[in-house]
């Protein structure tokens, strides 16, 4: 695979004057991102939701990708889940919390550039869980610094 620098090639052929480069507006989001393996985080979930029931257990994994160049000592990463509290009407983050029983956390680990490191959170919800959409988000750091986050939402179906 190759990489084709649009803004370098546009500036050598505006520079040299041999081409010139229109812009259009987009409201469109744009990622950055020319090949998906090269994105920082990876959430293992269709439009990153999960789908459980009271009394079930699930696991969600996601992944780590070091794309920071030119360190001279391996990063050391670590992550963090913590609940969004906008989520679940009522529910309290010591509860939805309480529901991850490994992987709420990690301890620190060195990513070699270009690697990736894969995770899972494990999910045990009970069986008086009320029937919600509960987010969790997902804090990436490196060397202490913030790297990435991401998010993903468990919907605990209503047994009703």
């Amino acid at each position: 695979k190759a990489e084709f620098y649009i803004p370098k090639v546009m500036s050598y052929l505006i520079d040299s004057g041999k081409g010139n480069c229109k812009v259009f507006e987009s409201a469109s989001d744009w990622f950055g991102v020319t090949y998906p393996e090269d994105k920082e985080m990876v959430i293992y979930l269709a439009d990153n939701k999960a789908s459980i029931k009271p009394g079930e257990t699930y696991g969600v994994a996601f992944g780590v990708k070091n794309n920071i160049r030119g360190t001279v000592e391996t990063p050391k990463f670590k992550y963090a889940v913590s609940f969004d509290s906008s989520s679940c009407k009522g529910l309290k983050e010591k509860e939805a919390m309480s529901w991850i029983k490994l992987g709420g956390s990690s301890n620190t680990v060195e990513i070699p550039y270009n690697k990736m490191k894969a995770w899972s959170i494990n999910f045990e919800i009970p069986e008086n869980a009320p029937g919600c959409m509960v987010r969790y988000n997902l804090e990436v750091k490196a060397n202490s610094e913030v790297y990435t986050s991401g998010f993903f939402d468990v919907n605990i179906i209503s047994r009703s």
